[in-house]
C-alpha cells in the first residue's frame, strides 16, 4: 500500500483522556477491537505501509491525561508541531514547542525540541538526528531548572540494535539555597543483542550560599 497525503494542518486541537480507577479509559470505545472480530482482522498484514506526507503543521494544541488509577495528571498545552516532507527512509526536519505540567513527578516547564525525524517501517529503522531539546521551569524539587539535551539516536528492530552518538545532557537549577549543575556525555553508545560498547563521562557540581551568615549592610 502507498499513501500520499498533502499538507496536514490542524489548529486548536484539544484532547482529554481519563483512566479510571478500574483501568478503563475514556477512549476504550475508539481503540478497542470488537470481541467477535476474527483474529486475523485484529492483526496487521505484516506489510509495511509506504507513505509520502508533504508536511505536518499543528498549532495551539492541548492534551490532558487524568490518571485516576495512579493519582496523577499530565497536561501539554500551547503545543505546536511542524514536520517537513515525511517519506520512509528520508530525514524530515521537525520542530516542537509547548508547555508541560505533571503532578507526579512534579513538572511545570516550557519544552522546545528540534531535529530530524526518520521513519522507515519497511526496514524497521527509526532515528532522531541532530536533537536539540531544551526544558525550562520547575522540575521536581528544582526551581529555575534548565535542561539541555543534544545528540542523535537510532534504533534498528531487526536485528535489534540501538546507536547513540554525541549525547550531551546538562542540567542546572536551584534546590533550596543550593545552586546545582550537572553534565553527562555519551560520545558513542552501541547496544546490540549481546554486547554494549560505550564511551561516556559525567560531571556534577553544586554550590551553596548561606544567606543568614552574610554580613549585614547596616
Amino acid at each position: 500500500k502507498h499513501v500520499v497525503i498533502d499538507q496536514v494542518a490542524l489548529e486548536g486541537v484539544q484532547a482529554r483522556v481519563t483512566r479510571f480507577a478500574d483501568g478503563r479509559t475514556s477512549i476504550d470505545d475508539l481503540l478497542g477491537t470488537p470481541k467477535n472480530a476474527p483474529a486475523a482482522e485484529a492483526q496487521t498484514s505484516g506489510q509495511a505501509l509506504a507513505f509520502d506526507v508533504a508536511g505536518i503543521d499543528i498549532g495551539n494544541a492541548m492534551l490532558a491525561f487524568d490518571d485516576r488509577q495512579a493519582g496523577r495528571r499530565f497536561e501539554l498545552s500551547r503545543a505546536s508541531l511542524r514536520i517537513g516532507r515525511l517519506t520512509p527512509g528520508t530525514p524530515a526536519d521537525m520542530k516542537f514547542n509547548g508547555h508541560v505540567k505533571s503532578s507526579a513527578p512534579l513538572l511545570d516547564a516550557d519544552l522546545t525540541l528540534e531535529g530530524q525525524l526518520l521513519l522507515d517501517p519497511a526496514a524497521r529503522h527509526y532515528a532522531f538526528k541532530k536533537l536539540d531539546a531544551h526544558l525550562a521551569g520547575q522540575a521536581a524539587t528544582l526551581r529555575d531548572a534548565e535542561l539541555q539535551l543534544n545528540g542523535s539516536a537510532e534504533v534498528h528492530l531487526e536485528p535489534l540494535r540501538a546507536d547513540v552518538d554525541g549525547i550531551v545532557l546538562t542540567l542546572q537549577g536551584r534546590q533550596g539555597e543550593a545552586q546545582l549543575q550537572a553534565e553527562a556525555r555519551a560520545e558513542r553508545l552501541r547496544i546490540g543483542d549481546k554486547d554494549i560498547q560505550d564511551r561516556k563521562s559525567t560531571r556534577l557540581n553544586s554550590s551553596h550560599t548561606d544567606i543568614s551568615r552574610m554580613p549585614s549592610s547596616a
